[in-house]
Parts: C-alpha cells; sequence; structure tokens
C-alpha cells in the first residue's frame, strides 16, 4: 500500500494552491460550531484534474472544516504541543534504535493483526489467512510467534508495543476489532444480496479469500507492482485455495487475465491502477467486470489517514460518483481532535512520530464531534449510518475488555464510518 500513498500525495501536492485558498476563505463565513449549516452542496470547487484537462472530484466547500491535517496551532492543543516539544528528541531516538530492524509498515499491521490469535486472546478475529501471509513475509517473526509457545522474544516484544509512553496502548485491540468491523460489514452486505466488493489499496486484506460466496466478485484495486506481488503471495500462501477464474464479463480479456477463483466460489478481479492518474470509475471500467448499475461495498481499510484532506475528498466523490443505489463505503479514519492535539493521546504521539520514520505520516483527520461525519457524508450525497468509536468496539468484538481511559484498552484516537447511498439520482 506504500507506494499507492506515495502517489496519491503526489497528486495531491500537484493541485493549485489557489483554491483551496478560495475554499478557505469561503469556510470563513460558516459557523466554526456548525460546519455544515449553511453550507450549499452546490458550493463545490474542482480539483484533481487529469492530464486531459477534465474533473476527476469536486470538493465540497465546507469539506476542509471537516476534514484536516491536525497541524493548526491553537489554544485548545497548547499543552499536546509542549508535551510534544518535550518528548519527541527521546520517542525520535528510541524510534531511531528500533528501527535499525524495522518492517514496512503494511508488515507491521500485519503481526498485530495476528497477536491476539497467537496469544489465544479471547474473541479474537478470525483471519486465518493473514497468519499464512506472515509466514512468508517475515518468516522470523513467525517462527518466533507459532513455536509451540511463543517464544520470550515474541512476548516481550508485544509487550513493548503496549507500555504507556514508549508503546501504543490498545493498537493490539484496535486492530483486531478492525478486522472483526470490517467482516461484519462485508458479512452484512453480502446477506442483503450485495454480489460486488470493491477492496480499495488492498494489500493484505483477505476478506475474499475467507468471506467469498458463489456469484460475489470482490475487486482488489491497487498499483499495478503490488496486485502482481498480492498474486504471488496467494500462489504460496493458499495452494489448491484458488485457481483461474472463467470469464470475465463484458468480454474483459484484462479482468479474466487478472482474476481468481477462491474455494468458496468467490470470484476476485485484481485491478491494476494508480488512483493518483485514474479516477477510480475510469480504473474499475477499463480493467474489470465491475457494473455501476448495481449495489456494491466498498471498503477502505486503514487508508485514509495517510492521505492529505484533497485526496480523501478524491477519494468519497470518486466512490459516489460510481455508487449505483443501494451501495455502501466502510472506513475507518484518524479523529481530529486526537492528531490536531486537542486531545492528548500518548500512543497517538509514539505511533505519529514511528510512522513518519517510515515515511508515511498521517496526514489527515475527520471531526467526529456529534453530526460532523454525518454532514461529511451528505456533502458528497451520501447517508451516514454507523459511525463507531473505540468504546463501541470493544462493547461489540470484545466484550471481554473492561472500557477505561487510561490506558485504553482499544486505541481511541481511530473510529469508523459506514455510508449508503439512497435511491434516486446519483
Amino acid at each position: 500500500m506504500a507506494p499507492l500513498l506515495a502517489a496519491l500525495r503526489r497528486r495531491s501536492a500537484a493541485c493549485a494552491a489557489g483554491e483551496q485558498a478560495a475554499l478557505l476563505a469561503a469556510l470563513a463565513c460558516a459557523p466554526p460550531s456548525s460546519p455544515s449549516e449553511g453550507a450549499s452542496s452546490a458550493s463545490t470547487a474542482t480539483c484533481w484534474e487529469s492530464d486531459s484537462g477534465s474533473s476527476y472530484a469536486s470538493i465540497p466547500a465546507e469539506f476542509y472544516a471537516l476534514c484536516q491535517s491536525g497541524a493548526s496551532r491553537e489554544w485548545g492543543n497548547l499543552h499536546t504541543r509542549v508535551f510534544r516539544a518535550l518528548t519527541a528528541p527521546l520517542l525520535r531516538l528510541l524510534i531511531w534504535l528500533a528501527m535499525k530492524q524495522s518492517v514496512p509498515t503494511n508488515c507491521s499491521m500485519l503481526l498485530m493483526r495476528v497477536a491476539n490469535q497467537v496469544f489465544n486472546a479471547p474473541n479474537a478475529n478470525k483471519d486465518w489467512v493473514a497468519r499464512r501471509f506472515l509466514r512468508l513475509v517475515l518468516p522470523s517473526e513467525h517462527a518466533h510467534m507459532t513455536a509451540a509457545t511463543p517464544t520470550l522474544y515474541a512476548r516481550f516484544r508485544f509487550a513493548l508495543f503496549e507500555l504507556p509512553g514508549v508503546g501504543i496502548p490498545g493498537i493490539l485491540n484496535f486492530l483486531d476489532g478492525r478486522t472483526q468491523w470490517f467482516d461484519d460489514r462485508v458479512t452484512a452486505a453480502l446477506d442483503a444480496g450485495v454480489t460486488q466488493v470493491v477492496v480499495i489499496a488492498a494489500g493484505f486484506d483477505s476478506t475474499a479469500y475467507r468471506l467469498g460466496r458463489p456469484g460475489v466478485t470482490f475487486f482488489e484495486v491497487d498499483l499495478p507492482k503490488a496486485s502482481a506481488r498480492k498474486r504471488a503471495l496467494l500462489g504460496a500462501a493458499l495452494p489448491g485455495a484458488t485457481a483461474p477464474a472463467r470469464g470475465a464479463g463484458a468480454g474483459k480479456a484484462a479482468a479474466a487475465a487478472a482474476a481468481l477463483a477462491t474455494a468458496a466460489g468467490a470470484r476476485v478481479e485484481f485491478v491494476a491502477a494508480d488512483l493518483a492518474t485514474s479516477p477510480l470509475a475510469e480504473a474499475l471500467a477499463s480493467s474489470s467486470s465491475f457494473d455501476p448499475s448495481r449495489p456494491a461495498l466498498f471498503t477502505a481499510q486503514g487508508l485514509l489517514y495517510y492521505l492529505p484532506p484533497r485526496a480523501v475528498a478524491g477519494l468519497l466523490a470518486g466512490v459516489r460518483g460510481i455508487a449505483a443505489p443501494g451501495s455502501r463505503l466502510a472506513f475507518d479514519f484518524m479523529r481530529l481532535d486526537c492528531l490536531s492535539g486537542r486531545r492528548l493521546t500518548g500512543g497517538l504521539e509514539v505511533m505519529r512520530l514511528g510512522v513518519a520514520a517510515r515515511g508515511e505520516p498521517f496526514l489527515s483527520a475527520l471531526d467526529d464531534a456529534p453530526g460532523c461525519v454525518e454532514a461529511l457524508g451528505r456533502s458528497f450525497g451520501f447517508r451516514a449510518v454507523e459511525r463507531f468509536g473505540a468504546r463501541q468496539l470493544a462493547a461489540r468484538f470484545l466484550p471481554h475488555l473492561r472500557f477505561r481511559e487510561f490506558p485504553a484498552p482499544v486505541q481511541p484516537c481511530f473510529a469508523f464510518a459506514e455510508f449508503a447511498v439512497d435511491g434516486g439520482e446519483q
């Protein structure tokens, strides 16, 4: 996923700065306590122009009040800015020492995603494919974790993850619960009769190979090299569990060449595309059998907070542009009060410096104050059907945890949302 993030950032940076200044000037007229009040849905500015000059997406003017980089300096985050200034030098040193044996962020997430399974934690996620991926991409870590009993090294490593001050308390449970929440959304969509699932920035996502059903097609969208690596990885991780799929629908040879059939009978099409230069609709239309006239579930897991606000807007508008009535969009996001520092979250400070040291900084967060997520959805033509925080995540998927504020058993700086497309004009 890292190459896709870099490409999206480059494309976003190429947008004209004058457009954003005009939008921010327009936003100054809106009451700060209610970003969406009085904002016309027709008040938009065009950005993400393709090289041919056609519009990639239109950003509602109220968007920049709801999605920000969190870099503002204000009285409300003075305490966090002081904390960062005092602790950053030591934390950067610790991170530099730790990163001598570092792995890419997506591999780290994979490692932590299987931790609760390996340590037999109650209510752990059921992503058995992730353990097979881990064996191939991080064989030494896999060996430590899957010995007859996890080694002392493995136990110490994961204890550090949860240690306040130098670790990220609640991150393992967050990733465990996140896997379960997205699994739940996919299962609910398939139960409702949806037969198309679009996985944006697929990476090590394995839902198609665990939850797929006959007649359902999963479209895994990623950069060409990432798609090729994923297909090679699947061949080694799931020998005999996948096979070349027959027929691409609508005579699309490219889709047939890059498609698999899972053991459960689902179809997986690998959409190799650079979303920084090609709109999602164009990528799906040119190299897949995706049918925009039928409902679909779109998922964006672990993606939005690595994108600048303009790229987040482009993604939301791109999905809305091809989502038929009855479609859903499920995603997780970072809370703006945490990234901006209005709420001090120690674990986030460690994580923020860690991902930045890998060249993958957190670039955006959403305001999840009451009504804001709903306003964000409306501004792009969606209806928000669910907003899910750490406390709700623990209650639904990890009920053995007793929720407390510090140290939080589930990392509280992240949240989840699901948007729906109702009937009528798109």
